[in-house]
């Protein structure tokens, strides 16, 4: 398994390129899709599986389209969160790939967080649902506040303490080192 993270756009939101199970995975391509696709080469990645979104903002979906009609490739969200871009549904508890569905709503209704429970040590794809030191996104888009923080507690603070989180923007962390914040 590999994972790359590349920060674009003006609110630097992190992608995230997943090599798994012979697959690779775009996630939350935000903007510049010429800045992704030379990530793609440099990597020596060229076949990519599909793209999934955490959540349906324009800062995690900007390059969604230009990377579609370049890769020839599909696009997924939760069945709740659904942009114009999305070609596919998924819902909680799907696996895709390896990856899977954990809803998270909050941020957005239908926001969620890819588990790779196979990496060593566990991987969390997280969006805008939690950040480093007890943040998380904004909840005035269409969010919850409350539903939010019931889903870092009840969804994310219970996974194994070693899981590394990778955010939505930001630096990655651990669910050992958020529970200090909660």
């Amino acid at each position: 398994m590999k994972i790359v993270q590349l920060e674009v756009g003006m609110l630097q939101t992190n992608v995230y390129i997943i090599s798994i199970n012979n697959c690779n995975i775009i996630i939350d391509p935000g903007a510049e899709p010429e800045k992704i696709l030379s990530e793609l080469k440099k990597n020596n990645i060229s076949e990519i599986k599909y793209i999934l979104l955490t959540h349906n903002h324009w800062d995690h979906t900007g390059a969604v389209i230009p990377l579609k009609n370049k890769l020839k490739i599909k696009c997924g969200s939760h069945t709740l969160d659904k942009a114009e871009c999305v070609d596919f549904l998924f819902n909680d508890g799907d696996v895709l790939t390896g990856l899977q569905v954990i809803h998270t709503p909050g941020h957005t209704t239908g926001g969620c967080c890819f588990f790779i429970p196979s990496a060593n040590p566990p991987i969390l794809i997280a969006g805008d649902t939690i950040f480093p030191e007890g943040g998380y996104g904004r909840t005035d888009f269409g969010g919850n506040e409350k539903d939010i923080k019931k889903s870092i507690k009840d969804k994310i603070l219970v996974l194994p303490l070693n899981t590394i989180i990778y955010p939505g923007h930001g630096q990655s962390t651990t669910v050992e080192q958020e529970k200090e914040y909660w």
